[in-house]
C-alpha cells in the first residue's frame, strides 16, 4: 500500500513540473558563429514554455507556432519580422504565446490566428505595410469561449488592408481585449468584427482608416480618433511627439498600465511597463542616442564661450 501512494505522489510532481518549470531563454540572432540565426531554428530547439529573445535585426521568415512560447524582441524599431507570406501563423489549436517588442512587415498577415482554443498576448508591437495586421478567424461551431487574446499597446499603421480583423462566435468580455492601440492610416478597416457581441475594448486611437475606423462594433470607452503625431512616420519612427494626443491616454487601472517613469500609460507600442527595455523618452528606457558631437573652439580662456552642436536619434 505504501508503494502505491509513493508512485501516485511522484506522478503528480512530474505532471506539475513538466511544462514550464524548467523553461529556458534562447537567444536568436547576433554575430557569434554558434548563434541561432533564424526564429524557425529557435522554435525547433525550444521546449514548451521557453522564451525566444530576438536580438536586433531583420528576420526574413514566416514563423509557425506549434508550442507554448514567448517571442520577445529587443526593440520594435530594430527587431523586424519581414515575411513574403504571414509573419506569424497559428496553424493548430491549443497553444499559448506571448509576442512583444517586434515589428511585423508581411505581404499577407502580420499575425494569422485561424484556430480556436488559442491564447495569445500581442503587446508593444508595430505592424506596418502588411495586408492585414492581426487576423483572427474561426468559423467552426465551437465558438471562441476557449480563446483568450489580448491586443494591447500596439501601433498598426499603413497596412494595405484591415488592421484588426476578428471573425468568430463569442460573447464573454474577457475573451478578447483590445486596449491602448494606435490604429491609423490603414487602407482597409481599422477594426473589423463579425459575429462578435461584446469585445473588451478601451483607450484606443483609431484614426483615418480608408474604409471605416470600426465595422461591426462601436469604439470602446475613452477612445480617440485623432492624428497620433509620430516623430517621423515617413522614416518609420512611430515614437510619439511630446504633443501627441495619445500621450498619457492609454489603459488605466493596473500597475502595468503606467509608463516606465510612472506617468500614465501612453497609447501605442511605446506605452506601458512592458516597454521599459526600449522606452524612448528617458528614465529606465534610456534617452536619445548622440550620434555626432562637435565643440568649437576646442579650448578657450576662462569666461569665454564655446559652441556645442550635437545630432542624435530617438531610440
Amino acid at each position: 500500500m505504501k508503494r502505491f501512494y509513493f508512485v501516485i505522489i511522484i506522478s503528480i510532481v512530474i505532471l506539475l513540473i513538466n511544462d514550464g518549470a524548467f523553461s529556458k531563454e534562447i537567444e536568436i540572432g547576433g554575430d557569434s558563429p554558434d548563434a541561432i540565426k533564424t526564429i524557425k531554428v529557435g522554435i525547433e530547439a525550444a521546449k514548451s514554455g521557453d522564451t525566444l529573445r530576438l536580438l536586433p535585426g531583420t528576420y526574413n521568415e514566416e514563423i509557425i507556432i506549434d508550442k507554448n512560447l514567448k517571442l520577445i524582441g529587443s526593440d520594435p524599431k530594430r527587431t523586424i519580422i519581414d515575411s513574403t507570406n504571414d509573419g506569424l501563423a497559428f496553424l493548430r489549436p491549443g497553444y499559448s504565446v506571448t509576442i512583444l517588442g517586434l515589428t511585423f512587415k508581411a505581404a499577407k498577415y502580420g499575425i494569422n490566428i485561424n484556430k480556436a482554443e488559442t491564447d495569445a498576448v500581442i503587446k508593444n508591437c508595430i505592424f506596418t505595410h502588411c495586408k492585414n495586421a492581426i487576423y483572427f478567424s474561426d468559423t467552426s461551431d465551437i465558438g471562441l469561449d476557449n480563446v483568450k487574446i489580448s491586443i494591447e499597446n500596439n501601433t498598426i499603421v499603413y497596412c494595405s488592408g484591415t488592421a484588426i480583423y476578428i471573425n468568430g462566435q463569442y460573447s464573454k468580455e474577457e475573451i478578447i481585449k483590445i486596449k491602448g492601440n494606435i490604429v491609423a492610416f490603414n487602407n482597409g478597416y481599422g477594426m473589423f468584427f463579425n459575429r462578435i457581441e461584446s469585445p473588451n475594448m478601451t483607450h484606443n486611437n483609431v484614426y483615418s482608416n480608408t474604409n471605416y475606423n470600426y465595422y461591426g462594433y462601436n469604439e470602446g470607452g475613452d477612445s480617440l480618433s485623432k492624428d497620433p503625431l509620430f516623430v517621423d512616420e515617413e522614416g518609420g519612427n512611430y515614437v510619439l511627439l511630446h504633443n501627441s494626443p495619445c500621450k498619457d491616454k492609454g489603459p488605466v487601472g493596473l500597475e502595468s498600465y503606467t509608463d516606465p517613469d510612472g506617468s500614465p500609460n501612453d497609447m501605442g507600442a511605446y506605452g506601458g511597463q512592458a516597454s521599459a527595455p526600449f522606452w524612448p523618452y528617458g528614465g529606465k528606457g534610456g534617452g536619445p542616442v548622440i550620434t555626432d558631437l562637435h565643440v568649437t573652439p576646442i579650448s578657450v580662456p576662462k569666461g569665454h564661450k564655446i559652441t556645442i552642436k550635437a545630432k542624435g536619434t530617438v531610440q
